[in-house]
């Protein structure tokens, strides 16, 4: 067994996490948000392309279908 990695696991487990300011959790907070609100607008944006798609080659007889030329 390696005792190095114990040892060192066992003395990162032992020291406590560092408290973080007000300050920084609110500039984490700003950035996790901005960060969330990019990736949505990319799903939201990828769901209307695809529904505009669908309903582009849609026909009265086969809704949602890609049309065969």
């Amino acid at each position: 067994m390696n005792t190095h990695a114990m040892q060192t696991a066992t003395t990162v487990a032992e020291t406590p996490p560092t408290p973080l300011k007000y300050s920084e959790l609110v500039e984490l907070t700003v950035k996790l948000n901005n960060r969330i609100d990019g990736l949505w607008q990319r799903v939201i944006y990828a769901h209307a392309a695809i529904v505009a798609v669908m309903v582009f080659f849609a026909t009265a007889d086969q809704p949602y279908m890609l049309q065969r030329f």
